[in-house]
């Protein structure tokens, strides 16, 4: 059996928005984001463009840092933001998620605790949550 251990990632996604990605990024004033304009082409699926914007950040913790690190990071580089984030909501038509990803390998039971201040601080964010657990053993 191989050696068990667990892979934890958080991102923040804004999508829905017909304007350049980059003007996303400069209101929001953060650097290091990942992200596609309308009409571009995925990278990720051949010859498929995309129908709307996609601007995403994702915590730069280390994989195996506990998920709610790695939300709390989220939490905190957006928070401050949060009129900016509402702004591009209204004049871009944009909606935003917060994602959460657990990989456990050779381990068959993690859980995730979403206490009532983090669903609180997301809901401030406009966000919706999405949670994926992924389970890869032998």
């Amino acid at each position: 059996m191989s050696e068990a251990r667990i892979e934890n990632v958080a991102y923040f996604g804004i999508h829905g928005f017909e304007c350049d990605v980059r003007m996303i990024a400069t209101v929001l004033q953060i650097d290091g984001y990942r992200g596609l304009s309308k009409g571009d082409l995925k990278p990720y699926r051949k010859n498929v463009i995309c129908k709307e914007g996609l601007w995403e950040i994702k915590s730069p913790l280390e994989q195996h840092r506990d998920i709610e690190e790695h939300v709390n990071w989220i939490l905190n580089l957006l928070l401050p933001k949060l009129d900016k984030l509402r702004m591009i909501y209204q004049q871009h038509d944009a909606s935003s998620e917060l994602s959460i990803s657990i990989s456990n390998y050779y381990l068959v039971n993690s859980g995730l605790h979403l206490d009532k201040e983090l669903v609180e601080k997301v809901n401030k964010l406009g966000a919706s949550i999405d949670i994926d657990i992924h389970n890869f053993v032998d």
